[in-house]
């Protein structure tokens, strides 16, 4: 059975496939839709905006019996659901999951897809976000690697979110129901880092008033997350692969041995063997922490899913208008050197500039 859907928005469609959990067809024009053939169509959704004769639509559909519910999607200042008759449904924009749903229970429709879908959808959709092949391959790599205790490093540019993977992986894995506990490096080359790390005992040194845990403590149990590791200078490396090969450290001013036990992921949007090279990183434990590596894509590689990452971030901030028709096309012309953390800088400076029912782009 097919869902239609006439309309030139491909977020709108991105929503449909999700909430549905269908493939729905999307056709700019009547004469388009007419040339193709379907099976028994079980749902029309028309944008109100879509140039198209409307009444031709709704003979074609009376006269080839198809009693199917028609949701129409309206630009109507009063944003009100209208419900013209048992099967026909104005709904207001913007289609996102929340009027989606609402629409739905009106014209009596359940989603197909399942309680576990929908939980998985909602777990993990602030997280990784796409639905191109490359996103796919990386979120099956994840979940292969995060049902392994071993060390990880994640490798990517600035901005392809490598903590979102990092993230992605301690939630899959037996330490979900803990915190994950995160650093940058750039902290750890400080005179206070070894108390950072392994925390300290009362009178250790000049303002240790107390005994004090630190991260490696907090960690145990639970996952350790070292982000720009190309920053961590040798003397705290070597600290450190003591730690991750025995799991025991010691608290600066005591002679007691601790034990902490966690899963070690480390992130850097460098090439490490330049720093090996370079004599900066030392090898031994670079190869200790590299057990599973994971390289994330930059955006420029997959932008058939911008689109997705769009309506993610506008319906994420409740945004309730319509981007520009020019909005995508610029995005898809342009290669992000930021990544996803400079597409949704931009996303927030055109919502904030624009002016009116609609979003205009703002680079």
């Amino acid at each position: 059975m097919d869902t239609i859907l006439f309309s030139t928005n491909g977020h709108q469609r991105t929503t449909i496939n999700r909430v549905l959990n269908i493939k729905c067809r999307m056709y700019s024009s009547f004469e388009v839709f007419l040339k193709d053939k379907h099976s028994e169509i079980s749902l029309v959704i028309i944008d109100d905006s879509t140039s198209f004769d409307r009444k031709i639509l709704f003979e074609e559909i009376a006269f080839k019996d198809l009693r199917c519910p028609i949701l129409i999607i309206h630009g109507n200042k009063d944003r009100r659901y209208h419900m013209i008759s048992s099967n026909i449904l104005y709904m207001p924009k913007p289609l996102n999951d929340s009027t989606l749903r609402r629409s739905l229970t009106l014209l009596n429709i359940e989603s197909t897809a399942t309680d576990a879908d929908e939980d998985k959808t909602n777990f993990y959709a602030p997280k990784l976000i796409g639905s191109s092949k490359m996103m796919q391959d990386l979120r099956a790599e994840l979940n292969i690697i995060s049902k392994q205790n071993l060390p990880t490093i994640i490798f990517g540019e600035t901005g392809v979110g490598k903590e979102l993977a990092a993230n992605h992986l301690h939630l899959n894995s037996s330490c979900r129901n803990k915190d994950m506990i995160k650093v940058n490096c750039s902290l750890l080359n400080s005179p206070i880092s070894d108390s950072i790390l392994f925390g300290h005992d009362k009178g250790s040194y000049t303002g240790a008033d107390c005994m004090q845990e630190g991260l490696v403590q907090s960690a145990n149990n639970t996952t350790f997350f070292l982000d720009e590791i190309e920053n961590l200078n040798p003397a705290s490396q070597a600290k450190l692969l003591r730690l991750v090969e025995s799991g025991e450290y010691r608290r600066i001013g005591s002679q007691k041995i601790l034990k902490s036990e966690f899963r070690l992921l480390t992130a850097s949007n460098c090439s490490l063997d330049t720093l090996l090279k370079k004599k900066k990183f030392r090898s031994d434990f670079f190869y200790r922490i590299s057990q599973f590596s994971v390289t994330m894509p930059p955006l420029r590689e997959h932008k058939e899913d911008l689109d997705e990452l769009v309506h993610h971030y506008y319906n994420k901030v409740e945004e309730m208008r319509d981007v520009d028709s020019s909005f995508m096309q610029t995005l898809y012309d342009y290669d992000f050197p930021g990544n996803v953390r400079e597409l949704n800088a931009i996303l927030e400076r055109s919502r904030a500039f624009s002016r009116g029912s609609t979003i205009s782009i703002r680079m």
